[in-house]
């Protein structure tokens, strides 16, 4: 009989995602999400807290939050909706 090898790698499902890998996407939309939201700020795109900024990742939008300047966004004001716009991130409004 064949021996089988076992390594020490965790076997997934296709298209399953390696620990901690969706926090790190999340994480970094968010910060080109901000990044993009500076930059209609300094390019004159936007006034005070109009305008909204948006990035989907799998099935979560990223979402700017109601009534914060884009130049005072911080990493914990992350906030992210579902599909169908419910509140799935974050303790803040979404836009």
């Amino acid at each position: 009989m064949a021996e089988q090898r076992r390594d020490a790698r965790e076997v997934r499902d296709v298209g399953e995602s390696a620990p901690g890998a969706r926090e790190r996407e999340m994480a970094a939309a968010w910060g080109e999400l901000v990044a993009t939201a500076r930059r209609t700020v300094a390019d004159g795109l936007v006034v005070g807290t109009s305008g909204n900024v948006s990035v989907r990742v799998g099935d979560t939008v990223l979402v700017t939050p109601t009534g914060v300047p884009y130049d005072r966004l911080r990493p914990e004001d992350a906030v992210g909706v579902d599909l169908e716009g419910r509140q799935v991130l974050g303790s803040l409004v979404p836009t």
